[in-house]
């Protein structure tokens, strides 16, 4: 059939606006499965990006966003201070790459795709100049706006703008986020002075967070070292309730809120950033072809990122120099650790350096060998997780570990630890963890757990991470698969943060019906892997948390041939035991699937088999052994 309209749908809250353009010639292109939902309860005809969409876009993002983030990396400085340039290029490069190149990439792949494909004589969307937030930095309607007028006016297409008010929007009064803002920096100082008068005679271990089981983590090394103190950066107010008395009672420390702006009434780096940008203009000039996609022009929605969002970032970089070099100047510091390499924790990291820190990156995140594309997509992925600019990079298993040499990290950097903060099983009470977690009904079942990592079209990370209608298609996949063995519970764990406009019921409803699976949100992931005779996902932390407590994998991926680790191929008489399966073509999976149970879970074969190459023996000692400063 002939479409002569297409209409691009990003946000469900923006369908009803769009409603009278409907008929007979109108096809939607949904880009998110929240717009999908709201699509099929207008019963309108739509297609999403599962089928424009493909390997060689993935490959298309990867190459052209490494090329634009090398131009850009090369001219990055806005500061004669190493700690605060380092820390602003890390951060930077992360929010650049995730919420303008990769996502700009990504749109003008789909939407060429879909336009070579219906052919519209127009193109309609809708927009509002209200912004919203994605990850604290800021986003607007208009930039897929700039996006989707400049294709068309490439393609000499007739666009059409629409407006829709956000009624979920939420209003801020100025004035009392102001006074807000200085109350935080008066409790700010106060901490400070309370944790040098209280705590200057005891040793400090650092965590930047307590998420990720950092908090885990600081406790079990600061129980190691006498006289210490786990102090925390960064808390939640979930936090901040249950550890209120251990805060009073002196057995932790961890600060309410970090400074702020009123703190700083002008910006010592503005006119260096300004120089920055000035910069990265001239060098955007200089190389419009790579700049230009399909008649989109990515430098400038670069430079307008650089001028407005990216800015914001920069100054808080600012103020968190100032505050964690105020603490590890004044403080007896022994270690500090953090997740990842991008804000605060880039700025940790960089200070530790200064200050002669013992301090670890233990990455909350899997880095795994790769090949091809995918290797330089992970490559990137990897500076937002270790980057460089701490003293120390924590492997946690052995794939971590031949990530890092094969990145050319220096050996003198990397320990050998072991898990700190991956999932930590123990094998007891499974029966009542199961009847607690999924029903009596359930108990003697044998578990199929899928965990997954979908990206947000706004943070996009191509062939590492699924799209998100990669991951509802994949899931689908397998609950069919499996819809017909009725010796297994299919559990799938969603994280709800991956779905951020939806309701756990909205969740649920893009995922097929059946007797032997279900959707879990709540609960703690280690419970669910206690349970789990297999593991089933594309790429994740999950992975090697599985193979580290010997808990067997399938990587399933019916797209792109992308496999996280090396698995053995499941496919025609290619079928034997192992820790870790691939499935790379729909056809083979519901057989793979079967082979599995029969031959793996069933005559539980995880001690025939070697689980050796996936993982260290956990050793703290080796992170003790690196305290310089202990006396």
């Amino acid at each position: 059939m002939k479409y002569t309209r297409l209409i691009i749908v990003e946000r469900a809250v923006q369908v009803s606006a769009l409603s009278k353009y409907n008929n007979k010639q109108t096809v939607f292109l949904s880009l998110t499965p929240e717009t999908d939902l709201e699509l099929t309860r207008k019963e309108f005809h739509y297609v999403n990006t599962l089928d424009f969409f493909k390997e060689k876009d993935h490959s298309f993002v990867v190459n052209r966003s490494h090329k634009i983030l090398e131009l850009i990396r090369s001219v990055y400085d806005i500061s004669d201070d190493f700690v605060i340039n380092e820390s602003c290029k890390a951060t930077s490069i992360f929010y650049l790459r995730s919420v303008i190149i990769n996502y700009t990439l990504l749109m003008a792949s789909i939407i060429n795709n879909a336009f070579d494909y219906f052919k519209p004589l127009e193109i309609i969307l809708a927009t509002t100049d209200e912004s919203y937030i994605y990850d604290n930095i800021a986003g607007h309607d208009n930039f897929l706006q700039e996006i989707v007028e400049q294709y068309c006016s490439y393609k000499d297409v007739k666009f059409r703008r629409v407006d829709y008010s956000d009624s979920k929007k939420k209003t801020t009064d100025i004035r009392s986020g102001q006074i807000k803002l200085l109350l935080h920096s008066f409790v700010f100082e106060l901490q400070m002075l309370i944790f040098k008068l209280l705590y200057k005679k005891r040793k400090a271990v650092i965590g930047i967070s307590t998420a990720y089981n950092m908090d885990r983590l600081v406790k079990e090394v600061a129980d190691k070292i006498q006289n210490s103190v786990p102090l925390y950066i960064t808390v939640s107010k979930k936090y901040i309730k249950n550890n209120i008395l251990d805060l009073i009672t002196g057995r932790k420390f961890f600060f309410l809120f970090i400074p702020n702006r009123f703190l700083f009434k002008k910006s010592k780096i503005e006119k260096r950033y300004q120089d920055f940008t000035n910069e990265c203009r001239m060098v955007i000039s200089k190389n419009t072809g790579l700049f230009c996609i399909n008649g989109i022009n990515l430098g400038e929605s670069i430079l307008k990122y650089f001028d407005d969002a990216l800015f914001n970032e920069v100054k808080k970089i600012e103020y968190y120099n100032h505050f964690i070099s105020r603490l590890l100047s004044s403080a007896n510091i022994v270690t500090a650790f953090a997740p990842h390499c991008v804000g605060i924790n880039a700025v940790l990291g960089a200070n530790s350096k200064k200050y002669n820190i013992p301090a670890f990156i233990v990455s909350h995140g899997t880095l795994t060998k790769q090949n091809n594309d995918s290797k330089r997509e992970m490559q990137e992925h990897s500076q937002s997780l270790i980057g460089d600019l701490f003293p120390y990079i924590a492997a946690q298993t052995k794939k971590q570990l031949d990530f890092l040499k094969d990145a050319g990290v220096d050996d003198s950097r990397v320990v050998n630890t072991g898990s700190l903060i991956y999932a930590n099983i123990h094998m007891h009470n499974i029966e009542n963890i199961k009847k607690r977690l999924y029903g009596k009904d359930n108990v003697d079942k044998k578990i199929i757990l899928h965990t997954g990592t979908p990206s947000m079209t706004r943070f996009f990370e191509p062939f590492i991470f699924e799209t998100q209608h990669e991951y509802v298609s994949n899931i689908n996949d397998i609950i069919a698969s499996l819809s017909e063995i009725f010796s297994v519970h299919l559990v799938v764990k969603i994280r709800t943060k991956h779905f951020p406009n939806m309701s756990v019921a909205d969740i649920k409803s893009l995922f097929i019906d059946s007797n032997n699976s279900d959707i879990y949100m709540d609960g703690i992931f280690e419970e669910y892997l206690s349970t789990a005779n297999l593991l089933v996902s594309y790429s994740s932390t999950t992975i090697e948390e599985a193979l580290s407590m010997k808990v067997p994998v399938l990587q399933y991926d019916p797209n792109r041939s992308y496999q996280h680790i090396d698995g053995h191929v499941l496919c025609d008489h290619n079928y034997k035991v192992s820790p870790i399966y691939s499935v790379l073509d729909k056809k083979n999976l519901k057989c793979s699937l079967q082979f599995i149970i029969n031959n793996h879970i069933n005559l539980n074969n995880e001690d025939k088999l070697n689980w050796s190459e996936f993982s260290f023996n956990k050793n703290i000692n080796k992170i003790i052994n690196k305290f310089s400063r202990i006396q």
